[in-house]
């Protein structure tokens, strides 16, 4: 008899979801709300783990993925104050209790929040089509303030259409899903459709039409990434029928749109990135440089004054008025062990079994993330995505295989 009904796995599966969402900082819990739902969705995660003791699964390939989980915990603690420490347990424990839930209840997690990712992925999409056609400022919303201190120098502000968030960065309301950055919502969107394709999933249009339509550079080559495997698969000639499509329905959209808005989607597609890397190689004639174009420049100067003792150890450095979100950023705040901590993670999840081709796909998707997002390795989500995309890998294709025996 199963310990739990259909009914009771459905509620705590929502509330664990609950804990995804608010460890990837969705806009709300930057409010009041934060506390309860971050105590909440933990619970939820202890209360199911519990309920489902008797299928946990405990194997030599997951035991060194979670001692490396507990040591960078531990060490991610050291510098910040109780109140963030706390944070950061209820943070990681729970992707702890995970690597004992068994694949079957993994799939069906995986299910559950991608209905959701697919639902801000079509909102965001609607609205940033709306902000292209000129309309989006008319429709009522509300406004959040800016997030980070960086962005509060910046003098960025939320717009928020129901539970949509776009930040307006020039000509164009970006984007943002559930998050307070683009980019953040392209790789989270990227880390969802690798684990599709993989899983053998049918391709869904909305991620990646999602993806294309933050206008950042991160979901672009993480589809690349992923797509790099059918290189050597019989998926090869799919995947080149969907480009062909894709750029057909492109060329189509250009030729029909007004004038203004198509010189819009050029700005956001090519002249907006292309300033931010010609004006860091200008000044330095380095890729260091377009890396440096997006620092700020006191925290350019801390890191270059860090001593031997803090390289190695880290200084927690927090103030988020500057950007340096590189790997120097993360050695800035967590010195070099914990730099080694982060990628000894990471590679305690590739050594689980899998294809070769996702292990490939996964590294370089997150070796793009440590590159110039290193802030998000402090957070465990996207070990939990790499982590999932592992434990469901091919889990479709086997039902599918089955359907047609």
């Amino acid at each position: 008899m199963e310990v739990i009904n259909k009914s009771q796995k459905v509620f705590l599966l929502f509330v664990a979801t609950i804990w995804f969402f608010v460890s990837i900082d969705a806009f709300f819990i930057w409010g009041s709300l934060g506390g309860p739902l971050r105590i909440a969705g933990t619970a939820g995660m202890f209360i199911f783990s519990l309920l489902i003791v008797n299928k946990w699964v405990v194997t030599a390939r997951n035991l060194p993925v979670m001692l490396f989980i507990l040591l960078y915990c531990l060490w991610l603690m050291r510098f910040n104050n109780f109140v963030v420490s706390v944070a950061k347990l209820f943070d990681f424990i729970p992707f702890l209790l995970v690597l004992l839930w068994p694949k079957a209840i993994l799939k069906e997690w995986h299910g559950f929040i991608r209905k959701i990712i697919i639902f801000f992925a079509i909102g965001s999409t609607v609205v940033t089509v709306l902000s292209l056609v000129g309309v989006l400022e008319y429709i009522p919303h509300f406004t959040l303030s800016a997030h980070s201190q960086l962005h509060k120098f910046l003098d960025y502000q939320y717009d928020v259409y129901g539970v949509f968030v776009t930040i307006r960065t020039g000509y164009v309301a970006r984007a943002c899903g559930p998050l307070h950055e683009p980019g953040h919502w392209a790789i989270i969107l990227g880390f969802f459709y690798l684990i599709d394709r993989f899983s053998g999933r049918k391709i869904n249009l909305w991620i990646v039409i999602g993806g294309l339509m933050t206008f950042s550079l991160n979901f672009f080559l993480m589809f690349v990434f992923v797509e790099f495997h059918n290189l050597f698969s019989k998926n090869f000639g799919k995947t080149i029928l969907y480009s062909a499509i894709a750029a057909v329905v492109i060329l189509i959209m250009v030729f029909v749109l007004p004038p203004q808005t198509k010189e819009t989607l050029e700005y956001m597609i090519f002249e907006r990135n292309a300033d931010v890397i010609s004006a860091g190689e200008g000044s330095s004639g380095s890729l260091t440089g377009a890396l440096d174009a997006r620092a700020g420049d006191y925290s350019l100067s801390l890191y270059e004054s860090m001593d031997r003792n803090s390289l190695l150890f880290g200084t927690g450095y927090s103030d988020s008025s500057s950007a340096l979100s590189d790997y120097r950023g993360t050695i800035l705040y967590m010195g070099v062990v914990g730099l080694a901590l982060s990628i000894l993670l990471s590679l305690s999840i590739l050594m689980l079994r899998a294809p070769w081709r996702l292990r490939i796909s996964l590294f370089l998707c997150l070796f793009l993330v440590f590159l110039h997002r290193g802030w998000m390795m402090y957070y465990a989500y996207l070990f939990f995505l790499s982590y999932l995309a592992i434990a469901v890998n091919g889990t479709y294709q086997k039902i599918e295989n089955e359907k047609t025996a």
